[in-house]
């Protein structure tokens, strides 16, 4: 099932009973693809067994009407029976809500007009029961195939006026006619409204699943938040190596890693206190999405006051600016932070590792983000350091302005 929809938009739809009605745009599109799909696997189902039930008609024929049956025989194995056959091979493949409409309803109106016309064919049997077999046809379209609600109004429509305008007109007693033409609207009523109500029972099913689909969503991802921060956290930086590599490796050549750790933060709890710690991550946070590049960058809460920045896509020039975006942006905060070298205000050191990805080399690739990070602590703080390379900018606070 596609997710579609925020959560709030699906339970308002619950709650307004939107299923009796058209849903918005978004779903209600996903539920036509949804619809289709289930209903082609079903139609796969109902295939031998509608073959050999109406073929097993003829017997009928045979019986009651034999000078016809030889035309029945050839309606039901040249017309009918390849229909169905057609029906069911691209039934699962037809996008259009109109044409798929035409489709669902074509078997059926195949099967009543053959029933029909033998019974035209057959004016002395018209006092007869033959035309009640087109009865039990449109019950088996409404109930067992189950068309869209609509197509099931209009196919009903187009079959019990054929219905009434061909008994009306055969040479048979006004008796039969009002009896055939009773059942015949009888049976429309009642299987339009059972056709109504497991329409409605779909549409509600297909909400609530989408309801259940999106509660997990959510749920899985706010366990994969860090709720000081807002960040990701290493949940969400398990799965994004089992699964998000392989894309990312595919597409890149090169992509970027950034180690960032605020300098001095024990120093800093110890000073200020552990809720004006917390404060102070979550504003690194902060100043660290708005220096990244866009939504493919990914920003983790690593460990404590450590943050791991991943850039798809990023050579070394690429992560290197965008480190020092995030350094400098945590100086415009101007966090005071007494004991944090000459400048006094709250710095963040970097290790920039770009190469690349793979989910094998991804924890190497870490190790050597955090070498360049200790260097860059080596040489004074406040600076960016890549790999196996000299610090970027100054090499102490005191030099940054």
């Amino acid at each position: 099932m596609l997710t579609v929809s925020s959560l709030a938009e699906v339970e308002q739809c619950l709650a307004e009973k939107a299923w009796r009605g058209k849903f918005p745009p978004a779903i209600e599109a996903a539920y036509m693809q949804h619809s289709r799909n289930r209903r082609a696997r079903g139609f796969r189902r109902l295939l031998l067994p509608i073959l050999v039930t109406y073929n097993l008609f003829l017997i009928a024929d045979i019986v009651i009407l034999p000078d016809t049956w030889h035309v029945a025989a050839l309606l039901h194995f040249l017309v009918v029976s390849p229909a169905m056959l057609l029906f069911w091979r691209f039934y699962g493949g037809i996008r259009s809500s109109f044409l798929s409409g035409v489709a669902e309803a074509m078997v059926p109106t195949l099967m009543f007009a053959q029933i029909m016309l033998i019974y035209i064919l057959n004016p002395k049997a018209a006092d007869g029961h033959y035309q009640y077999f087109a009865i039990a046809v449109l019950m088996f379209a409404n109930v067992n195939m189950r068309p869209r609600h609509i197509v099931s109004q209009w196919m009903t429509l187009l079959l019990v006026g054929s219905f009434f305008i061909i008994t009306a007109l055969a040479p048979s007693s006004l008796e039969a006619r009002l009896a055939s033409l009773s059942m015949m609207l009888a049976t429309a009523y009642v299987s339009l409204m059972a056709n109504q109500s497991f329409n409605w029972d779909s549409r509600l099913n297909f909400l609530r699943s989408l309801q259940d689909q999106l509660r997990y969503e959510n749920v899985e991802a706010e366990a994969q938040v860090d709720p000081l921060t807002g960040m990701k956290n290493r949940r969400f930086l398990d799965e994004f190596v089992a699964n998000g590599l392989t894309q990312i490796a595919a597409r890149y050549s090169c992509s970027g890693i950034i180690m960032v750790d605020v300098d001095n933060f024990k120093i800093f709890n110890d000073t200020y206190g552990h809720q004006a710690g917390d404060i102070c991550l979550a504003s690194v946070a902060r100043a660290i999405a708005v220096s990244v590049r866009d939504e493919a960058d990914q920003v983790v809460r690593y460990g404590g006051e450590e943050f791991l920045v991943i850039l798809p896509g990023a050579n070394e020039m690429g992560a290197m600016k965008v480190a020092e975006r995030i350094r400098r942006a945590v100086m415009v905060m101007q966090l005071p932070h007494e004991k944090n070298g000459a400048l006094n205000i709250v710095t963040v050191s970097q290790g920039v590792r770009s190469a690349s990805f793979s989910r094998e080399g991804f924890q190497g690739l870490i190790a050597q983000a955090d070498t360049a990070l200790y260097e860059a602590k080596s040489h004074g703080k406040n600076c960016v350091c890549l790999f196996d390379d000299k610090p970027q900018g100054s090499s102490s606070g005191a030099d940054q302005s």
